[in-house]
């Protein structure tokens, strides 16, 4: 393994194990952001939160997220150690990505169990639904600003468009773990045009994702300031849809000119690093804000308390038995598309509903089958390197003047190799080997030899059999051939 693929991991695995830490401070606090007259999915009273078996509770839930967080983070930070000793690309990868499913798993095994602890202490909610006698407007935040993303990335393609002749036959559309291209498009319009067609689906998406969630969602108060927080939390969703929509439209018409800026052989553009960052920490801060409005806005209503009606809990005027593990709502019965989370901060779907899984099915095909389609249709042959061949040698093939204090042969290729493979010989002109070979990067492969003046050698690419020089794909190099002579000593 390269030094380069090790240092993009490295990153990869801090990027991740980073990720798992921050989902455990999100964990810790989920129990305070919610309602307080829900304590993890289960209807109680509020004064139920300060006693010592609701404090015992979220000690041992506590407990639990960090012993299945602490996890995460040894598969995720230990991964590059582990390459130190083991040098696979795969462990580098996969162990941070099986850190992160393990603390989701968990996470959600420790909620299930904390609910089965307090489901003893629940009480009777209140389940008069208080509704308006008169049709929902189709409010949106925003309004005409939610056309902002679709001007984004139709800009982007018309200056594409407008420098068409500027775009180079074949560019990168994917770099490895090295940072070195390992995928190519050729320019066709559907090639050159993905990204943007996907950022106007994702567009699309979470603009009838905004649109639903203000005319379909379960509203808990008519009437009081219970109300006008809901209604204050749902525009501020609808924001962050928006603001999602933007970022995502940005992303995809800044990557979308990449074409115009890249040519096949150029490395990955440190940006992008960047952009990663600034994604994780833009996520932060729209945690923070729905963290301080409170799941459904209580927090921004001064006293629920003139919204409720009757006596009891009104908590979310779900039922508690609709609520699988305290995270799936299921309820035939309710109308409702979308409900509060009663863990979690946001809304959550009515998995009862047949409206919801068409809404999940177009969702599923606009943001992932029709996308691959596209790669697929734009040539899926072209977006895959072809046969590596040699590029460049040293000694040159054919070079009748090689200085014979030549101490190594270096063979470079045109793409980057899988460096667990290789395969060099020869017969009576072949040089004396002196050391263990090596990859000096990802595509260039180093012999150490010991020659003698006024002699000719011969060495032999991907002739013999077993282990062959082959690309990240798997595909083998032609058999190549580097003939050579050392000066004779005068």
């Amino acid at each position: 393994m390269s030094s380069a693929e090790w240092m993009a991991a490295f990153i990869y695995a801090a990027v991740i194990a980073v990720t798992v830490a921050g989902i455990w401070i999100l964990l810790v606090r989920m129990p305070r952001w919610t309602r307080p007259e829900l304590y993890f999915a289960v209807t109680i009273d509020p004064a139920f939160r300060s006693t010592p078996e609701a404090v015992a509770i979220e000690r041992r839930y506590r407990r639990r997220v960090a012993a299945h967080s602490l996890i995460a983070l040894v598969l995720a930070a230990g991964a590059p150690a582990l390459a130190a000793a083991w040098p696979n690309a795969l462990v580098l990868f996969s162990l941070p990505l099986a850190g992160l499913l393990w603390q989701s798993v968990g996470s959600m095994a420790a909620v299930a169990m904390a609910r089965h602890e307090v489901l003893p202490h629940a009480v009777a909610a209140v389940t008069t639904r208080e509704v308006r006698l008169e049709r929902r407007p189709m409010a949106l935040a925003g309004g005409w600003g939610w056309l902002a993303p679709a001007m984004l990335l139709l800009a982007s393609a018309a200056w594409l468009a407008l420098r068409w002749r500027d775009i180079p036959d074949r560019f990168p559309t994917h770099w490895g773990p090295s940072g070195r291209p390992d995928a190519w498009g050729t320019r066709e319009p559907l090639a050159v045009f993905t990204l943007h067609i996907t950022g106007l689906l994702t567009w699309l998406t979470l603009l009838g994702l905004a649109a639903a969630t203000g005319r379909f969602s379960r509203r808990i108060y008519a009437r009081g300031r219970g109300a006008g927080g809901e209604g204050r939390f749902l525009r501020l969703t609808q924001w962050i849809l928006l603001g999602t929509a933007l970022w995502s439209s940005l992303l995809m018409a800044t990557l979308g000119l990449l074409p115009l800026k890249v040519q096949p052989d150029s490395p990955m553009p440190g940006w992008i690093w960047g952009l990663i960052v600034l994604e994780l920490v833009l996520a932060v801060v729209v945690i923070a804000v729905l963290a301080r409005a409170g799941q459904g806005g209580w927090r921004m209503a001064a006293d629920e308390a003139a919204g409720q009606a009757g006596g009891g809990s009104v908590g979310d005027r779900t039922p508690d038995v609709a609520w699988k593990l305290g995270l799936f709502y299921y309820n035939p019965d309710d109308p409702a598309l979308f409900v509060e989370k009663r863990f979690g901060i946001g809304y959550d779907v009515n998995w009862a509903r047949p409206a919801v899984w068409i809404g999940l099915l177009v969702l599923l095909l606009s943001t992932t089958v029709v996308p691959l389609a596209l790669v697929f249709l734009a040539g899926q042959d072209r977006l895959v390197p072809g046969e590596p061949v040699v590029a460049e040698t040293s000694p040159a093939h054919g070079d009748w003047d090689v200085d014979p204090g030549l101490r190594e042969i270096r063979i470079r290729f045109d793409q980057p190799m899988d460096t667990s493979a290789w395969s060099v010989s020869g017969s009576t002109h072949y040089p004396e080997v002196t050391g263990e070979p090596y990859w000096a990067d990802d595509r260039t492969f180093v012999l150490p030899v010991r020659v003698e003046p006024g002699r000719t050698y011969e060495v032999h690419i991907n002739r013999a059999g077993g282990p062959r020089f082959r690309n990240a794909h798997g595909r083998a190099a032609p058999s190549a051939v580097i003939d050579f002579q050392t000066r004779a000593v005068r």
